[in-house]
């Protein structure tokens, strides 16, 4: 017997695999569905759930073991129904899809020992109904699951082993050894790793950074020996790749998260009657974990607004000289230190005269500028929907995704094209963790402004004229841009000399931050502040820099903010 082993902690890695096998199994029902003849999928299908049967049975999730079961029983059917050159219908495909729900419900639930619910008992004998597919689906119920010890210690004791096994021992049964990519190669092995070891090391790096720092600076010290010096030379940069390897590893593939939205984009369709193809692209660009959740809820209000606002009914749409089924692109690529994530249709476009009218009655100021105009989809409870449904007409959703966006040091905007679709770009930072910095001094103080917003620094011109509010206007050869005294405007800093002009740039607006000095560029490790100070201050975060002194980091999208409001309440 062995009372030492972690029941919780093999409990909390058993739902994590589970989670994972649960959404490559709907991404592969989603795949039947585009395939109905073809046996791929549901070969797949039945080794997934073959190992969520024999895991939950490991555990004693008997709820979940019977579910498991009554799914495997359906994919026999479906697939005795292919091999006869019956397809898989969509009633079929949506009672597997239900299915998988049900599972995923029932995993953070289950105990040892439990029964079906009567909503799980109701799921199991309509997954059973499927015989219609094929050949009939077996009657028998499931065996029932062996007594177990009831000794935690003991049944846990006996476990580990079985849990990390039975998903590899499963797939050789069911004919597949190991996990392949989709050009057949072997995929590469993964570790799974807590977060918070991930983040601890994180915490490790970035004291790192701050040493190797200290350590540059020592190279250029008076009488220092040579072989110090050669010591301190080959030092530094393996402590630079320390760093850059474990801030790395906070990075993960954005592959999972844009396939969910197959699930998202079907599921819209079907509730509004609409036929919407998903494009995926970018799926090998990698973010920061911590920006994965958050952005899933932002992608997956984006994929139904497209098949809600966006795409058009069959009818329109062939009316209107389209193919019936209407595009949903989602896409990925790397950009400067940041990620670019776009959402397009190609529907109707936004409707602009709608838009207005609806900002109008918020009280919202409206020009005769489109693409000003376009923005204020963003606007809070703004809908142009007719009616409610299930995806649409509440006014909620785009207000949500442009705040989480820009809580993310992201920035998010809308482009329309009346006939051909909607385009919504979003702009986010590779990592939370680490970025690269324009150090900048502001009176006695250094500050970092993330450097893939700067656009470019001059000197300021010795006629630049001011307003009361500190702001001002600069000519440069791409049009004018307002300048803001940061120093005196933002961080109340006094004493200001005023002598450099940085450019910055969010979400397509410019805006000019006037500095003492440039000091140079370096990455730095970014430190969480409070929320009051980062509200009352502009500022995002901190960094350590390299030699020990604590910069803030400026906050651009609020600083643009508060210098608009500087200006417009000059204007009134």
């Amino acid at each position: 017997m062995n009372d030492d082993v972690d029941w919780e902690r093999l409990r909390q890695v058993h739902l994590a695999e589970s989670e994972e096998r649960l959404a490559t199994m709907e991404s592969a029902i989603l795949d039947l569905e585009r395939n109905p003849l073809s046996e791929s999928p549901i070969e797949s299908l039945q080794r997934d759930a073959h190992t969520l049967k024999g895991n939950a049975g490991i555990f004693g999730f008997d709820s979940i073991a019977h579910l498991a079961h009554a799914f495997e029983d359906a994919l026999a059917a479906v697939q005795a129904g292919i091999r006869n050159r019956q397809p898989a219908d969509k009633e079929a495909v949506a009672v597997l899809l239900k299915g998988v729900d049900a599972i995923r419900a029932g995993l953070p639930l289950a105990e040892p020992g439990d029964q079906m619910s009567t909503a799980q008992e109701g799921l199991a004998a309509e997954l059973r109904t499927l015989g219609a597919f094929g050949s009939p689906v077996p009657k028998e119920a499931p065996q029932p699951p062996k007594p177990r010890a009831r000794s935690r210690g003991r049944r846990a004791a006996d476990q580990p082993r079985a849990a990390s096994q039975s998903g590899a021992d499963a797939d050789t049964r069911e004919g597949g050894a190991r996990e392949t990519s989709d050009d057949g190669r072997a995929a590469r092995p993964t570790l799974r790793i807590e977060v918070a070891r991930v983040d601890a090391l994180i915490e490790l790096a970035s004291e790192i950074s701050v040493s190797r720092g200290r350590l540059e600076n020592l190279l250029t010290a008076p009488g220092l020996s040579d072989e110090a010096r050669d010591v301190l030379e080959q030092t530094t940069p393996l402590l630079g790749r320390l760093s850059d390897l474990a801030m790395g590893m906070r990075l993960v593939p954005l592959g999972p998260i844009l396939a969910s939205q197959r699930r998202t984009a079907r599921d819209a369709a079907q509730s509004t009657g609409k036929e919407v193809a998903l494009r995926i692209s970018g799926e090998e660009v990698e973010i920061d974990l911590a920006l994965v959740d958050r952005l899933s809820e932002a992608l997956l209000h984006l994929v139904r607004n497209a098949v809600a606002h966006g795409i058009e009914d069959p009818a329109t749409r062939r009316g209107k000289g389209k193919p019936p089924i209407g595009q949903v692109s989602l896409s990925a690529s790397p950009a400067a230190g940041q990620v670019v994530i776009e959402v397009g249709d190609d529907g109707g476009g936004l409707d602009l005269q709608a838009i207005r009218q609806q900002a109008r009655a918020l009280g919202i100021k409206v020009t005769g500028d489109d693409r000003e105009t376009a923005q204020f989809v963003f606007a809070k409870g703004l809908t142009t929907a007719a009616e409610l449904s299930e995806v649409s007409g509440r006014g909620v959703g785009l207000d949500s995704v442009k705040s989480s966006i820009e809580n993310l040091a992201g920035s998010i905007e809308v482009h329309s094209e009346t006939g051909k679709g909607t385009l919504f770009r979003m702009r986010l930072p590779l990592t939370l963790a680490v970025l690269r910095g324009l150090l900048v001094k502001v009176a006695s103080h250094r500050y970092v402004i993330p450097i893939d917003m700067v656009r470019e620094c001059l000197a300021t011109p010795k006629d630049l004229e001011y307003q009361a509010n500190g702001t001002g206007l600069l000519r440069l050869p791409s049009g004018m841009v307002p300048v803001l005294r940061l120093g005196e405007q933002i961080l109340g800093a006094a004493g200001s000399l005023n002598r450099h002009i940085v450019v910055v740039e969010h979400a397509g607006q410019r805006l000019g931050l006037i500095v003492d000095a440039l000091v140079g560029d370096a990455p730095v490790v970014v430190k969480s502040i409070g929320r009051a100070l980062r509200s009352a201050t502009s500022i995002f975060g901190a960094a350590i820099l390299g030699d020990g002194y604590v910069g803030l980091i400026l906050d651009i999208p609020d600083i643009m903010k508060r210098t608009m409001a500087l200006r417009a309440a000059q204007t009134s």
